[in-house]
């Protein structure tokens, strides 16, 4: 089953979609933040290489799904938003592959993921905390969400 069809699976959740895609962003920022933490301290061994690896494909997949979703004639975002966020998701697969060849650093994916996050904070609660991307929590959770929110 591919992730976004295992999402799809789960919109039957009560939680709406921009909730998820608050915490799955917070999640997987706090992956990126983890790795590069221990990446940048420690020799690069083959253990902080794979922590590197997973966490910035886990992000790309994040971003890939937003884009399927964004591409989507059922997508209600407006158009200059969607275009928007196509075009970060381009620029997240452009970085992940720098990344993979050695060529660039975590900063930049970070710095738009909580950019995103912030965005996204929920609008019942606007004193809630966003999700920690400086704590190293990561419950892996369904890969795929939905921009429709």
């Amino acid at each position: 089953m591919s992730n976004y069809a295992a999402y799809q699976q789960n919109q039957n959740a009560t939680q709406n979609p921009r909730d998820i895609e608050y915490r799955l962003l917070g999640q997987v920022t706090a992956a990126l933040v983890k790795a590069d933490q221990h990446f940048s301290t420690a020799n690069s061994n083959a253990e902080h290489k794979k922590m590197l690896i997973d966490a910035v494909l886990w992000n790309n997949n994040v971003w890939s799904v937003f884009r399927v979703d964004l591409l989507d004639a059922g997508n209600q975002l407006p158009k200059e938003l969607k275009a928007q966020l196509i075009s970060l998701s381009l620029f997240v697969e452009r970085e992940t592959q720098a990344i993979m060849n050695g060529d660039a650093d975590l900063e930049a994916l970070i710095d738009i993921n909580q950019q995103i996050i912030e965005g996204l904070r929920p609008q019942s609660a606007p004193s809630a905390p966003a999700p920690d991307a400086n704590q190293g929590s990561m419950a892996m959770p369904q890969q795929s969400i939905d921009s429709q929110a």
